[in-house]
């Protein structure tokens, strides 16, 4: 069978399509190549518009090889960052680099914005070191302009803190110290006012080993008397595997303190507390640092086998709930052992400067949580612990009575589906509830203890307490 062809007419209207339709195809490319050269879609992304400026004087300035080089650590870890130096309302620009190959990779500069937007360098500096491990901006002596604490490491624990102050229009160093740790490494607090002078005073712990395998620590705090010069107080601390938590606080008298947690070389936990004394019997704020001293209040052991404040659990000094905001220190005991695993009692202490403690509160603290233990109850607690395959948690608190384990207390955490239908039933009632966890108690000894003391009393775990 001949197939039928079918003859396809173009009408005027046809071809007026199509040529619309071809000067669209070329006004859409049009509009996507206008002002567009080769060499644009190979070219470098720039800084905003803002910042376009301040990219033509970094390529004045830099070296061949040389680039933006930021902060490994700290709070500030830009490579470009915005900072009122000399406190006249107006930010400048210091830029972080590094030239590979160079005696002095490290590079700092310090731009000021003029009002025409555009930047002119004033200041800047070189430095050994493969990397700026911290940028922190200080007023160390409280005059003239905003110091710069800088932090540099060469690829061993020991790093180098220098810090620079903008003088006459160029970087002078007024600190240089080698360190192991800076406060912020720690408790992300860079620097604190430890002598009272009203200006910012820098932490550091310092860790060496000598030549024979021994291990020496120290802490370092420097400070600007009233003549403006920085001074250096050191003072030794125990030597330590590794630094838990470093924070400042007040001791009960007011004074100002470092409280320090370490883990030691034996594995055990311990806390050192610091602070400074004048020797010269005036205000500290006063005298300058020339009759000031870093002392260790912490007294040893009895059994002269370390600080009082040695224990096995690993636990951070710590402000609790309902107590205020000074920081208090653990001190832990075991409690009589009914199973393999052991229990501790914690007590927690105050201190003033002359190393005088006083109990604050005693404490039992579970995995998720902790209970003020009753006073009454102090050194007679017995606890024990019981897992169901329901989900619940059973905690069983006890005191001994001649010899005998009466309990009082029971405290469950439930962590089944329905750990809501289950928490309150019999003489059970509610404690607290968070996302996956739902707590509860049972008074067992009415004449020991009452459901408002447990209420009040019962507390979660913050998860900063332990390293």
């Amino acid at each position: 069978m001949k197939q039928k062809t079918r003859k396809i007419e173009h009408s005027p209207k046809t071809g007026l399509f199509f040529i619309l339709l071809l000067l669209c195809a070329l006004s859409l490319t049009s509009c996507f190549s206008i002002g567009i050269k080769a060499e644009d879609y190979l070219s470098v992304p720039r800084l905003p518009d803002a910042y376009y400026m301040l990219q033509l004087r970094l390529d004045e300035e830099f070296a061949d090889l040389e680039k933006l080089y930021p902060p490994s650590g700290g709070d500030n870890r830009a490579a470009i960052q915005l900072f009122d130096i000399n406190y006249d309302g107006v930010d400048e620009a210091l830029v972080y680099s590094s030239l590979p190959g160079d005696d002095n990779p490290l590079r700092i500069y310090l731009f000021e914005s003029l009002p025409s937007g555009d930047y002119r360098l004033i200041a800047k500096n070189e430095f050994p070191g493969e990397a700026f491990s911290a940028v922190r901006y200080l007023n160390i002596d409280g005059v003239g302009s905003c110091e710069i604490g800088l932090a540099l490491s060469s690829g061993n624990t020991t790093k180098h803190l220098v810090v620079l102050s903008l003088i006459d229009g160029a970087f002078h160093t007024v600190v240089e110290d080698d360190f192991t740790l800076i406060l912020s490494d720690v408790s992300g607090t860079a620097n604190t006012d430890m002598t009272g002078s009203g200006n910012q005073d820098i932490v550091t712990i310092t860790q060496t080993m000598s030549d024979s395998g021994t291990t020496s620590c120290s802490i370092g705090l420097l400070s600007a008397g009233e003549d403006g010069r920085i001074a250096r107080l050191e003072c030794g601390m125990s030597p330590f595997e590794s630094v838990i938590q470093a924070r400042h606080g007040y001791l009960s008298d007011g004074q100002n303190a470092v409280f320090i947690d370490i883990r030691t070389i034996d594995g055990r936990y311990q806390t050192e507390i610091f602070t400074v004394k004048n020797d010269s019997g005036t205000n500290a704020a006063y005298s300058g640092t020339d009759n000031l001293s870093l002392v260790s209040i912490i007294p040893q052991s009895p059994e002269g086998e370390g600080l009082e404040t040695l224990r096995a659990v690993n636990i951070s000094t710590q402000s609790l709930a309902g107590h205020g905001l000074r920081p208090l220190v653990p001190i832990s005991a075991p409690l009589p052992q009914e199973s393999v695993s052991t229990y501790y009692e914690i007590d927690w202490y105050s201190y003033d400067s002359h190393g005088r403690k006083s109990l604050v509160v005693t404490t039992y603290h579970d995995t998720d949580w902790y209970f003020e233990v009753p006073p009454e109850m102090r050194s007679r607690l017995n606890v024990s612990r019981k897992v169901s395959y329901f989900g619940e948690t059973e905690t069983v608190f006890s005191y001994l009575d001649s010899g005998i384990i009466v309990p009082f207390l029971k405290i469950l955490m439930l962590t089944g589906a329905d750990n809501r239908t289950t928490a309150i039933h019999g003489e059970r009632f509610f404690l607290l509830e968070d996302r996956s966890n739902v707590y509860t108690a049972e008074i067992l000894d009415s004449s020991v203890i009452s459901e408002s003391y447990v209420t009040e009393h019962f507390h979660k775990i913050t998860r900063e307490w332990f390293s």
